[in-house]
């Protein structure tokens, strides 16, 4: 799960900017210590934020959170896609032990973001948008 995020540099509004390394926290489940990995972030927009992170050749992770606009029946909603493609020498092997973990991990930090992004939207509703 993700800890913290928060990168080296940022845009004009308030975005992670591309290219700039990400000081980022990871726990892949409560018995396992936390890990901070080299990352970088390669893509940042309304659409979609992604980032490269782990060790150059021994292992390599692309995480990746997708968002598109979808409106069905006057209703608007979010189709959201998380994944994380795994590479270098170890990626496999990681992937086969830990595969378990990491879907109930995701799928935790998922609902997280979920509850975290409807609050948000209430929120606004409410009282109109935050920089929160």
């Amino acid at each position: 799960m993700v800890r913290s995020l928060r990168a080296s540099q940022s845009t004009s509004d308030g975005r992670p900017a591309v290219g700039s390394r990400l000081e980022a926290e990871l726990q892949w489940s409560p018995k396992h210590s936390p890990m901070k990995p080299n990352t970088i972030v390669l893509v940042c927009n309304d659409e979609e934020f992604q980032w490269l992170g782990g060790i150059p050749v021994i292992m390599r992770a692309k995480h990746t959170f997708s968002f598109h606009a979808e409106n069905h029946l006057n209703t608007k909603s979010t189709y959201f896609l998380h994944t994380e493609e795994f590479g270098g020498l170890l990626g496999a092997i990681f992937l086969f032990f830990y595969r378990s973990t990491l879907t109930t991990t995701f799928d935790s930090m998922n609902q997280k973001l979920k509850e975290v992004a409807e609050e948000r939207w209430a929120a606004e509703q409410a009282n109109g948008p935050s920089n929160a």
